[in-house]
């Protein structure tokens, strides 16, 4: 969650940085260097924050990989034996699956959830930073927020559809 937080403060400090240009020249200078160092304590956060997520969420993901095969092959153990002659029940076959399935677990639980856990954080953030700012303005972008959803399916669908035109297209006029 606290590397979800790194973009909503990076805004915030922006703003708040940009109000020191308007300041003396003495006392900018002076900002400036706070603000510099504000920069570089947000940075270094940012890269320890971001290591400690991908490392813990792929330890979860390990420990759940190693779980799951466990479990999987003490089913595949205590099988009849006639369910070994069926071709797809080859020892190269439940291999496969073992290694393939706990590695689609492990894509889920290590990258999708930390990256979940993530814009989550930094969509919540971002809504209190915004709601603190300006309170109306806040509430008619999540007014319009169903408009962009929609606008964005139509997009896709659009593109959908010309992407298998041209497709169509291409493969008609390669072969003829």
């Amino acid at each position: 969650m606290a590397n979800g937080l790194v973009n909503p403060l990076y805004g915030l400090l922006v703003s708040i940085a940009i109000k020191s240009f308007y300041e003396p020249f003495d006392q900018m200078k002076k900002d400036a260097k706070f603000w510099a160092l504000m920069f570089t304590a947000l940075g270094i956060a940012a890269f320890l924050m971001d290591v400690g997520q991908r490392y813990f969420f792929s330890v979860a993901g390990c420990k759940l990989i190693h779980r799951i095969r466990l479990m999987c092959f003490e089913k595949v153990v205590n099988m009849e034996v006639g369910w070994f002659d069926e071709p797809e029940n080859s020892s190269g076959a439940i291999g496969a699956r073992l290694s393939a399935d706990a590695a689609m677990v492990r894509a889920l639980v290590g990258d999708a959830l930390g990256l979940s856990v993530q814009n989550l954080a930094s969509a919540l953030a971002g809504l209190i930073i915004a709601f603190t700012a300006s309170w109306q303005m806040t509430l008619v972008i999540l007014v319009l927020v169903p408009v962009f959803g929609l606008n964005l399916y139509v997009k896709t669908k659009l593109l959908k559809e010309f992407n298998e035109d041209v497709k169509v297209s291409f493969v008609f006029h390669y072969y003829t």
